[in-house]
This record gives C-alpha cells, structure tokens and sequence, in this order.
C-alpha cells in the first residue's frame, strides 16, 4: 500500500493527530496488505506503529526528480549522505523490507522533463547508481529498489543495478484524463513486466496501480479487483496507490478541488473508506488463486464499442465537415490551430470511395503525447438532432475525441475512443455522452462568467483530439487514423 504523510489542512507531520496513523495502520492491516510503501524517509514513532502492527516497509529514503543536478559532484554527495544517514538509523528495525532510492525516474512528469534527452542515459544511470552503492555499502543485507515510469525513453535507468526492479504501471487505464479501464491492456501491461523480470534476471514489482475515483467512466473497486487478480503471482508483488486522498495534490491543501489527482486513495482524505477498500478487503489472501489466469468478471465493454452503428452504410444527415479541401495546403490552413506535446504529428489528406478524407499520422515520442487540431466554421452552427456522427478508422491503438466548442468557449468532447478498428466504422454519439473538457483552464467558468454547459444552439468549431495509451508499447510507433463526414442527426 502505498502511503503518504499527508491529511487536509494540514502542513506537517507533528499537525497531524497521532491517532489518524494508528487507524490507518490498523485498517491497512486489517484489509490485508502486509507491506506499506513510502515516498519519504518516516517518523521513528511511525516506523514503532509499523512494527506493531506487523506491518513490512519498503522506506523511503532520498528524494530524486526532474529538478536533480545530474552533472553536480555536491549534489551527489549530499543525496548519498542522506540516503547513508536514514539506513544507518533504520536498518535494523524488524519492519524493513526494503530500501527505495527514487520514484517516477526518468522524472519526465516533472516541471523540466524527461531527464534522459537532457543528461543522456550514461550519466543519469551512473549518478543514480553512486547512490545505490552507497547504500549498499551502509547496508548489504536490504534489498534496494526504486520506481520508474513505464513507456517513456530512458524508462530503464537504473535496472541494471537494482536489486529489486518497481514500475509505476497503471495497469489497464486507456486513458488518465478519464480513468477508461481496460482489462486487455492491463493484462499486456503484466506481460511487459514478465519480459522485463525474464530480460533482467531479478524480480520485478508493481510499484503503483489503482485508479481515482474522480474520473468517472470505469469503477475504482472493479479496476482495482482486476488488476490483483491479473498480477496474482505473475510478480513479486504490488503497491496499490494509495491509501488516502490528498488535496494538496491540486494545489490547495484544506480543499477538495475535484481533481484527479487529488482522489487515488481508498479512503478519502479524511480516511472514511471507500467501496474499493470494502471490495478486496478478503481478497489479497486468495492471490494464490490467480495464479493461473484472471478468473474476474470486470470486462467492460469499450467505449468505442458502444457508440459503433454496425452496419450502417449512409453518412450522416446533416455534415459540417467533410474534408473536400482541394489540397493539404489548404487542409493545413482551416487546421493551423494546433496543440501536441510529446508526439510528432502530420495532417493530410487521404481517400475514401474517391472522395477525400483526413489522415493523421501520430508517433507518440514520450509517456503523456497528445494533439489537438481545431477548426473554426465562418459563423456558429446548431447541433440539431441528438447525436454527434462521423466515420473513423486506424490501424493502431490511441485515444480519438472530437470536441465541440460553443460560442462562450465551452468545449465538451465525446468519451475517448480506442482505436483498434483497422475499417470504417460509423460513430453515433448521443449528445448526453459528451465530457465537458476539464484540462482546459483558460474556458473555466470561474473565470470567463460561462454557465459550465454547451450551446448546441451556437456551435463555434470543433476540435479534433489524439492521446497515446499510458503504459502501452507504442513510443515511436506511428498510427495512422482516419476520419471523414463529421455532422450531426
């Protein structure tokens, strides 16, 4: 379990009531989790709880991230004695399983980026391994293991010397705005990690999964009940993140801004529990049991899926875009509103039946790529009838929306759709489906006096959406995808 010194409105671990770690520790025992894991080195009177509880720690101890000067010998020198200093005074305590010398590496969710393309591989992996000597020089009898973000370049720092290898893999999440579960993928996200433990030779653990319940579209309790059941005893275990809700994840500590991020644990922030806790409460000690396969009945059916019209054959009633530009210059002029990140990303035109359709090339380069194309018609139009329609096709797998904006700067989009349809397919969206988009800060009703709903009456333009599947293969892999006769009926 993974387990954050953190409660609302409160700063630092001396503000905190004693007793709110007596009843988390209890609890985290009690559900069935044998090991807690922590982001920071802990309090000796929590570490005293711990023991007492029969609680196993995997602590803690240096803090690393994006910000790290990786060419600094102080900056070194200063995380190895620190690392030293907090397993000389831990190590032979009875509650420690092992050491953890980082988190997220390579870093790249932080502020300046992946670490690899600005240090380069090299030094960055013999930076972090003079720490992981030093360690083991204080301690040789611990384990020690760190945690790396999946499926981003340079994702591998550190395997070579660890002596436990942890992934951060949120198993079967599509799609993290969203929280879209998908057991297939998770189960492709455990067979990565055999590869990985079979290519290394050394045990690999899942460091973080889970799911928030901020997200909306998949259940917390039967995500995370399918992803025990899918590592079972593929692994050499797993750390469900995390135990509490924590508010300041969104900036503001003593209130809930109803972000994502703010809402993993399964207790909320003021540790009342959630249904997941209730759910696998039990569960863990049947992991025996899984060993063969996933024996679960959490298959949810696609998104995509669900807004497919089998059959169909004519388009939709009324189209306000159909993609009959003469050539991709003046393709590329309707669509030069555009936005990506971590992807290269090309527009042009393909065919369909002789007629022309848009073709995007999307090559993901790091974990998070995303694009978003917009184009604007020369004056609003009414979204009349009930659905949002259009023909789609790829031949890979990422995440497609189309987004309508409104006169007032609204802008809602259809629930993410996977693309694995390598042939047309037709899409018929109900209006009732449609997300609002809550990434976007700049159209936050708090700011522009908006009432928060969309005006199909005085739609304005519309944007076209594609994001790469977190803890998939697919850096560097190009999907092509394909649209064509976006309307309305």
């Amino acid at each position: 379990m993974a387990y954050s010194i953190s409660y609302p409105g409160k700063k630092t671990f001396e503000e905190i009531p004693f007793k709110v770690f007596e009843d988390d520790f209890r609890t985290i025992k009690e559900a069935g989790f044998n090991t807690i894991r922590t982001y920071e080195p802990l309090p000796e009177s929590l570490l005293d709880l711990a023991e007492k509880e029969g609680l196993r720690v995997i602590e803690g101890v240096v803090r690393l991230d994006g910000s790290t000067d990786f060419g600094s010998p102080e900056e070194l020198e200063r995380l190895c004695q620190e690392a030293v200093r907090i397993i000389r005074r831990d190590k032979g305590r009875s509650c420690i399983l092992m050491w953890s010398i980082w988190n997220d590496a390579p870093f790249h969710w932080e502020a300046g980026g992946n670490v690899i393309p600005r240090w380069g591989f090299k030094r960055v992996n013999d930076f972090l391994r003079t720490v992981y000597n030093a360690a083991k020089n204080e301690d040789p009898d611990h384990p020690i293991t760190a945690s790396n973000v999946i499926n981003a370049p340079g994702f591998q720092v550190g395997f070579d010397f660890l002596d436990v290898i942890g992934v951060n893999i949120y198993l079967g999440i599509t799609d993290w705005s969203t929280g879209m579960f998908s057991d297939k993928h998770a189960l492709e996200g455990v067979r990565l990690l055999e590869r990985l433990s079979a290519d290394y030779k050394k045990p690999v653990y899942v460091s973080e999964m889970g799911l928030s319940t901020a997200t909306g579209l998949s259940d917390q309790s039967d995500a995370i009940t399918a992803q025990i059941k899918l590592v079972g005893r593929k692994l050499s275990g797993f750390t469900i993140f995390e135990w509490r809700d924590e508010w300041h994840k969104a900036g503001l500590p003593d209130r809930d801004e109803g972000d994502i991020e703010e809402h993993w644990g399964l207790v909320d922030a003021q540790g009342n529990p959630k249904q997941a806790l209730g759910q696998i409460t039990g569960l863990l000690s049947q992991i025996g049991d899984f060993s063969g396969g996933y024996g679960g009945t959490y298959h949810p059916a696609a998104v995509s899926d669900t807004f497919v019209v089998a059959d169909r054959n004519d388009d939709p009633k009324t189209i306000v875009e159909n993609f009959t530009y003469r050539e991709t210059k003046e393709l590329l002029h309707e669509y030069s509103d555009r936005w990506q990140s971590r992807a290269s990303v090309s527009l042009d035109l393909s065919d369909r039946k002789g007629d022309p359709v848009l073709h995007v090339i999307f090559s993901p380069t790091d974990s998070g790529a995303w694009a978003q194309f917009h184009h604007y018609f020369d004056s609003p139009i009414a979204f009349d009838g009930q659905h949002l329609c259009f023909w789609l096709k790829a031949d890979g797998p990422v995440n497609f929306s189309i987004m309508l904006i409104d006169v007032d700067n609204e802008r809602y989009q259809t629930p993410p759709l996977l693309t694995e349809r390598d042939e047309w397919s037709f899409y018929s969206i109900p209006y009732s489906a449609l997300l609002r988009d809550r990434y976007d800060s700049r159209y936050n009703p708090a700011d522009d006096g908006s009432d928060g709903k969309l005006s199909l009456s005085s739609i304005k333009g519309i944007a076209l959406k594609i994001n790469d599947i977190p803890n998939f293969e697919q850096l560097f892999k190009p999907v092509h995808v394909y649209l064509d006769k976006i309307g309305y009926e």
